[in-house]
């Protein structure tokens, strides 16, 4: 249970970071600090929680990453791993990053990037081993992120809408609920 948990905060983290990376992308002729909405979903994995809805605040986007780094030490090198980043004409961005256990690095997964002005597709394969079997696994998960456009009236800046129309308010620190695959 425990687990899954954290995989679900890894993947709530995830569309964090998009959000951060979409940051600054908004459709002409918007503020770029003007809160907009994003719909994310991720296939593969433990974690399936379908196609969330998010009132993304840019500004306050920033204002977490900002405290996060202050409080984090100095990042270590990426030890055993490679990356490639290509931005390409019109603002797209592709990004590559290839780590190998046995190189020294924590787990070996390979990611696939892809962001456009509205629109992030991350592809990620982690090679590890089944904990019960001992057998090797690979996991593979996909997330898409789409930039929508301003956030409706009942979905507030900082709060998600879950698949089954739970509104969740994550600014608040409560902890988050397990969706029911995972109970």
């Amino acid at each position: 249970m425990r687990r899954m948990t954290i995989k679900l905060f890894q993947l709530l983290a995830a569309a964090g970071a998009s959000a951060l990376l979409m940051d600054g992308c908004s459709p002409a002729p918007k503020a770029p600090n003007a809160p907009y909405l994003q719909r994310m979903t991720s296939t593969g994995g433990p974690v399936d929680m379908g196609p969330v809805e998010t009132c993304v605040d840019p500004a306050a986007m920033r204002k977490m990453a900002e405290l996060r780094r202050s409080r984090a030490p100095a990042p270590t090198p990426l030890v055993g791993c490679t990356t490639s980043r290509n931005g390409q004409p019109g603002g797209s961005m592709h990004f590559e990053m290839t780590c190998d256990r046995a190189k020294g690095a924590r787990s070996s997964y390979h990611m696939v990037s892809e962001r456009t002005q509205n629109d992030s597709h991350i592809h990620t394969e982690t090679h590890g081993y089944d904990p019960i079997t001992g057998a090797p696994k690979t996991t593979v998960r996909d997330v898409h992120i789409v930039r929508l456009g301003d956030c409706p009236s009942d979905l507030k800046p900082g709060q998600m809408r879950t698949k089954n129309g739970t509104v969740i308010n994550l600014a608040s620190g409560a902890p988050l609920p397990i969706p029911p695959i995972l109970h």
